[in-house]
């Protein structure tokens, strides 16, 4: 047998082959993206002086050929040759007998131009190429039913081409791609990127979410990374409309909400109701209300809507705990009325002894009289002392009048009402609604209230420009008490004078010394509180009965002597009377009639330059 010199062994092919993975988005965008599609590739078995160059110059690759995915496939041997002064021995003629197995070469694209690098294989046969590809971890987390959103979240990132952007195509299984969006991801302190992926900006749809990563590298190439899916489950706003208690016979139905819920919460339930007839002419917004079984209600009556029949509409609202109103659901319901009423009606309601108010109510009758006019006759005293009309004109099916007890001198006792309805064809019709008990017992001054005097030791000497606070400090002395009581601290007559002296040009600034309208209310509004001017006795009695302060400035009368004016406070109300807060003479202090202040008003230009020197302040 004779010694083998040189034989080469070139079992080797060149197997290019396509890994396709398929991308299930629509990831159609551009022509720098990876294309998803199989291609045929086809095998050349070499030549064994094709496969000596192979061995002689390394693997060679098609530039052309581009994959997601390098894959390894099993390569037949190439035969190998013998030259003209090579022998073999002819046992050895099938095959070549080794102790190791030929080396196969196998050659793969470098994904997207990713760097390769030579890597000798132990029995120093031909070298491999050996890819680094991009790559990441992709999981989902905060998945929040309350908001409709979760985070994608890529960490161990690996781009050798560099990294330009992370891109998160996401796509709900709903109408499949239809709702495609591809997200930017951020990049994270700890080196990670997140995108937050919004139900809303997937047509709110719930249900099984697919999520793609793709990394777009230096060179604008789009590589296809990894790919997972998350399942969404959004609380939603809900609630149940249901019609119950349906009257044919008095044209009234109960509205029933049942589950009722909103992420933001439910501050309020709103249920708009209007009838067919004349559109929404007849429309009116109620309030629900909650029941001990955890349900809202609403009793509508066809005498709030016109007394309409037909079909009404039945609209829910909530109002959120962060104000904003949202629109949960419709219904309808057909309403008929079968008693409906051919006369007119007058009642009283609301009535509040305490506050000395209530009011008459007349309905217009559906197929009654039309109504041109409503008068109403109100009195207490036994010889109509106190006697008040009152009239207004119809204000569609229900016209409401407001009787209230300080028009009448705010006396307890039995109020007689009195209603005279005036008809289109000159006809009148007259009901008389009986007594009404009232007590009004409006808010008085109370222990918590301030006192300051102007002529106090501690500032009544002190001088502003042409005087002192003794003899000219009656506004900022009758402010002080008023913003004591209403902002709960102690705001001193001095303070409030500073910032009338330094800050306006209406504190002893001019020919005669004292406080205009203008500086008044440049305090309140320094204060952070309001002033609205009063003009009349009734204004003032009920600005009184509203709880307010009320500054008063008089001329000549038991408060001050002529030519001066001077400025008090006034606050409560008392059949008739208000109590009186002096700042120059506490033996003032006490319970004053309405109509003897009004009657001494002052007609100063410096304290009615506004138009009246009667001013309410609260906050």
């Amino acid at each position: 047998m004779k010694k083998k010199d040189l034989i080469f062994y070139a079992g080797t092919a060149v197997l290019l082959a396509f890994s396709t993975q398929q991308v299930k988005a629509d990831e159609q965008v551009a022509s720098d993206q990876t294309s998803e599609n199989t291609s045929a590739v086809v095998l050349k078995t070499p030549t064994a002086s094709e496969a000596q160059n192979i061995a002689t110059d390394g693997v060679k690759t098609d530039q052309a050929v581009q994959t997601e995915k390098p894959v390894v496939t099993d390569v037949a041997p190439v035969t190998p040759t013998v030259g003209d002064n090579q022998s073999f021995d002819k046992d050895s003629s099938d095959k070549v007998e080794s102790e190791h197995p030929v080396p196969t070469v196998v050659a793969s694209r470098a994904p997207y131009g990713a760097r390769a690098r030579v890597v000798e294989i132990e029995n120093n046969s031909l070298p491999v190429e050996e890819v680094e590809k991009p790559s990441g971890t992709l999981t989902i987390e905060n998945n929040n039913s309350e908001t409709g959103t979760f985070d994608a979240v890529i960490r161990n990132v690996v781009a050798p081409n560099g990294l330009k952007e992370v891109l998160i195509p996401t796509w709900s299984d709903k109408n499949w791609q239809d709702d495609l969006v591809w997200h930017k991801a951020v990049l994270q302190s700890d080196g990670s990127y997140r995108a937050t992926i919004k139900a809303s900006d997937h047509k709110n749809d719930d249900g099984k979410y697919n999520v793609h990563v793709y990394y777009v590298d230096q060179n604008n190439q789009r590589n296809y990374i990894t790919e997972t899916t998350a399942e969404v489950r959004q609380a939603r706003r809900s609630g149940t409309i249901v019609i119950q208690n349906n009257n044919k016979d008095t044209g009234t139905f109960d509205v029933i909400i049942k589950d009722v819920y909103s992420p933001k919460g439910v501050r309020t339930i709103q249920v708009p109701t209007w009838s067919d007839k004349d559109g929404q002419d007849d429309l009116a917004w109620y309030e629900a209300i909650r029941q001990s079984d955890g349900t809202y209600k609403v009793s509508v009556k066809a005498s709030n809507h016109k007394n309409s029949t037909g079909t009404y509409h039945v609209h829910l609202y909530y109002i959120q705990g962060d104000d904003s109103r949202v629109g949960i659901g419709a219904t309808t319901v057909q309403v008929e009325n079968r008693k409906a009423n051919t006369k007119t009606q007058a009642l009283i309601k609301n009535v509040n002894s305490e506050k000395g108010t209530y009011t008459v109510t007349v309905y217009q009758a559906p197929q009654g009289r039309q109504i041109k006019q409503v008068r109403v006759a109100v009195w207490s005293q036994p010889h109509q002392e106190n006697l008040r009309w009152y009239s207004t004109k119809p204000s569609g099916v229900e016209t409401n009048v407001d009787i209230l007890a300080f028009n009448h001198g705010n006396v307890s006792g039995d109020y007689t009402t009195h209603v005279y309805v005036d008809y289109t064809d000159d006809s009148v019709e007259g009901f008389n609604l009986g007594k009404t008990k009232l007590s009004p017992r409006n808010p008085k001054v109370g222990s918590q209230t301030a006192y300051y005097s102007q002529r106090d030791p501690r500032w009544g000497g002190k001088w502003y420009g042409v005087s002192n606070m003794d003899q000219s400090g009656c506004v900022p002395t009758s402010l002080a008490m008023t913003f004591t009581d209403i902002l709960g601290r102690q705001v001193l007559p001095t303070t409030v004078a500073d910032y009338l002296y330094y800050n306006t040009n209406s504190f002893n600034k001019i020919a005669v010394a004292g406080t205009d309208a203008d500086g008044l209310v440049a305090a309140t509004n320094h204060w952070g509180l309001k002033s609205q001017m009063l003009t009349g006795k009734d204004a003032i009695a009920a600005t009184l009965v509203s709880g307010k302060h009320v500054l008063a400035a008089v001329e000549e009368s038991i408060f001050i002597n002529a030519p001066y004016t001077h400025e008090i406070v006034l606050q409560g109300y008392d059949n008739g009377k208000t109590y009186v807060r002096d700042p120059f003479n506490p033996a003032n202090n006490g319970w004053h009639s309405i109509d003897y202040i009004f009657s001494v008003k002052s007609t100063d230009p410096i304290d009615a330059k506004l138009g009246s020197p009667f001013f309410s302040i609260f906050a």
